[in-house]
């Protein structure tokens, strides 16, 4: 019988639902039978951002760390998400240090935003250092489209970065029955924000735009907002805001089965993102798979996605004006967003998980086999 080989696989599992955590979720699903994965779980009990330090973070990290020195002499690769806060950038740090020199040269690191390279310049001189000395010595470096490879050019040459565009789960794939019979001249359309309820995600100014339209344009919109808010406070306060409006729902964390009914009903759309380390959203490609156009911002890595007036529109940063105007032209103008939603379903086609999966399973090879 033929030794499957060895990898620690640190990676964030859900909960919570983030893109990231459901694209590691599928990854190791998928890979398992191929190798013998080592899960080092890795993930914050909220999807809020933060450096600051805890102590049952750090007591967390420390537990881990003796896992990855246990396992380090027995395996053949590790896989590590990277992070792009000072505290879960040491925290990287410390996970490769404790896996010694010789396993962090068959080291894959992949990031799943943009703005590794801000971060990177921000920092003392001595965490640059030891980003170089360590992060730099690993084998493989992957992002997510190409505008994002300048993320990893500070720690790894560009012969080393590698693109794997994130992908839609197979069952969104809408049939052309389907779509037409949902753009055949809507009465009502279904508008969504799906994502982690961030302000930066811009879930705000999509209610604040909302609201700028007359009753008139109102009556004509289901606003739909899913995902996990950062804080109560913040979800209270969104709550108290939408009470009295009839057509906006706020459905809480969606799961996966209830993803294709939310998403095959939906007309467009809307992530008016400026958030920081915005890489490739994976609720773009999953809206394209399900027929639906997209209203978004020119923002980290949607360009490589994204074309406007193909796609969708791009709507302006933190400007609810903006987006009041693009609801209106989606009502008005039907039929011309049909279009753009009819060619987001074709141009799916090139985001499936088995691609996505042949690319990751290259790359673990390469690192394995040189």
């Amino acid at each position: 019988m033929i030794q499957q080989p060895k990898i620690i696989f640190i990676a964030p599992i859900p909960p919570p639902i983030t893109g990231q955590s459901i694209i590691s979720e599928a990854l190791f699903n998928e890979l398992k039978s191929e190798y013998e994965f080592t899960v080092i779980n890795y993930t914050r009990k909220d999807v809020k951002h933060s450096s600051k330090l805890d102590f049952k973070q750090i007591k967390n990290v420390i537990k881990l760390s003796k896992i990855i020195k246990q396992n380090s002499k027995c395996v053949d690769a590790i896989y590590l998400t990277i992070s792009q806060s000072l505290f879960g950038n040491l925290k990287d740090l410390y996970f490769l240090f404790r896996a010694g020199k010789k396993l962090r040269k068959k080291t894959i690191i992949h990031l799943h935003g943009g703005g590794f390279d801000e971060y990177f310049n921000k920092i003392f001189f001595f965490v640059k250092f030891l980003n170089k000395l360590i992060l730099g010595k690993a084998c493989a470096g992957i992002v997510l489209s190409k505008s994002l490879k300048k993320c990893l050019l500070p720690i790894l040459p560009k012969e080393k970065i590698k693109i794997v565009h994130n992908f839609f789960d197979n069952d969104l794939l809408i049939d052309e029955k389907n779509l037409n019979e949902k753009w055949k001249k809507p009465d009502i359309f279904n508008i969504l924000f799906l994502s982690n309820l961030m302000e930066e995600k811009g879930y705000n100014e999509l209610l604040d735009g909302y609201i700028l339209l007359t009753d008139e344009y109102k009556k004509k919109c289901n606003l739909i907002f899913a995902g996990e808010f950062e804080s109560k406070e913040k979800k209270d306060l969104f709550l108290g805001k939408i009470k009295s409006y009839k057509n906006i729902k706020y459905l809480g964390v969606i799961q996966e089965y209830q993803k294709k009914t939310i998403l095959h009903q939906t007309h467009a759309f809307f992530l008016p993102t400026y958030y920081p380390i915005e890489g490739q959203p994976v609720s773009i490609i999953e809206s394209y798979a399900s027929g639906v156009t997209v209203f978004t911002t020119k923002h980290g890595g949607i360009p490589d996605i994204f074309k406007d007036k193909t796609n969708g529109e791009y709507v302006e940063k933190k400007s609810p004006n903006s987006i009041k105007e693009a609801i209106i032209k989606l009502i008005n103008e039907s039929q011309r967003y049909k279009k753009y939603a009819v060619y987001n379903r074709k141009y799916a086609e090139q985001f499936t998980k088995d691609i996505f999966i042949d690319n990751m399973s290259r790359i673990f090879k390469q690192v394995i086999t040189q």
